[in-house]
């Protein structure tokens, strides 16, 4: 596949999710605004213990059983069957990743504002020839160097 035609479906494939997960976050978001608000209902009424990731992932199954029928061909690969289970997949990790920021009580950083003002240098475990430079405030490897 060229890569202006991957391009392509990156940039579509991300309209189409942002779209999904506004659209549908005002429908399953609750009165309280709780854009994991299903996932947390779910949780409870279990009445087990259980996580709202264990809930999603439950919720998320069948949208694998479909992507992976597709896979193994037991489902015809379809222009339909492409765009809404992958989507659906899609999505769904990515509420799983704010369910996973919530629970540590973080949001992600913001790498693009960050002044990357405390840096650290470390040689890597499986290579010592390898220096990193990284930034402790976003995270993001600002330099790699090798040595000797």
């Amino acid at each position: 596949m060229q890569t202006e035609d991957f391009n392509a479906i990156v940039e579509r494939r991300l309209g189409k999710i942002r779209e999904t997960l506004l659209a549908k976050g005002k429908e399953y978001s609750g009165e309280a605004g709780d854009s994991l608000h299903n996932f947390k209902k779910g949780q409870k009424m279990t009445g087990r213990d259980i996580t709202p990731a264990q809930i999603l992932k439950g919720f998320k199954l069948k949208h694998d059983i479909s992507v992976d029928d597709m896979i193994e061909g037991q489902s015809k690969v379809t222009p339909y069957l492409i765009d809404e289970k992958i989507g659906d997949v899609i999505c769904y990790n990515l509420l799983l990743e704010a369910i996973f920021w919530e629970s540590i009580g973080e949001m992600p950083k913001d790498k693009e504002k960050c002044k990357h003002e405390h840096l650290i240098k470390y040689a890597l475990a499986h290579d010592r020839n390898v220096i990193v430079t990284e930034c402790t405030d976003c995270e993001q490897i600002i330099h790699t160097e090798i040595i000797g």
